[in-house]
């Protein structure tokens, strides 16, 4: 029975999210969900493949989902993402959806609603656990640096996808990024 649905794009946090649910669940507990936004097609083949190929390996159930074109925006693209996967485990009586987000996503969401004037509650951060319609999402890599992350998979000889668009500072969360990337922060355990 599946018990926990991961989102996974193909990059780094993503795919030792996948690895990290499989050591706690089981193969036949998890079920890998791909969006495909339909752009950028060339690199989002390469991507598909590499999670395909990846949840063969880890022998894991798959499944590619769709989204509507004529998003704009970042946050357009991340509201449309959550809301077809929830829809997805909704439909599959899933109650468990697993994020990668990851210790310098929480820093760099912290930064960016302050630059924005959000109010100090703001700098809560991202939140671990929540529940939206009766699905619990969770986000079990906060504690881990997307260093960490990285280098974990490298011992393990897992590939990932780069996606472009996160060297390009025209998006805020990147230039962001960029910004606190000179900043030292303690070492994270890493959880692959």
């Amino acid at each position: 029975m599946v018990e926990v649905a991961v989102a996974v794009s193909g990059g780094a946090d993503s795919i030792a999210l996948l690895r990290l649910a499989v050591a706690q669940f089981g193969r036949a507990g998890v079920v890998a969900l791909a969006v495909d936004h339909r752009t950028r097609s060339r690199a989002t083949v390469g991507e598909r493949a590499l999670v395909e190929a990846t949840t063969v390996r880890l022998c894991v159930a798959y499944r590619r989902l769709m989204i509507a074109d004529g998003l704009a925006t970042q946050a357009g693209w991340r509201n449309a993402r959550l809301a077809t996967l929830l829809r997805f485990c909704r439909t599959a009586g899933i109650w468990r959806l697993w994020l990668g987000h990851h210790a310098d996503d929480a820093l760099e969401t912290v930064a960016i609603r302050l630059l924005a004037g959000s109010p100090l509650t703001g700098a809560a951060g991202i939140s671990a656990e929540r529940h939206v319609e009766g699905l619990r999402i969770e986000r079990p890599l906060l504690g881990a640096q997307a260093r960490a992350l990285r280098r974990g998979l490298m011992q393990e000889s897992q590939v990932w996808a780069e996606d472009p668009s996160n060297r390009s500072t025209r998006y805020k969360r990147v230039a962001v990024r960029q910004a606190l990337s000179g900043l030292s922060a303690p070492n994270a355990v890493s959880l692959v």
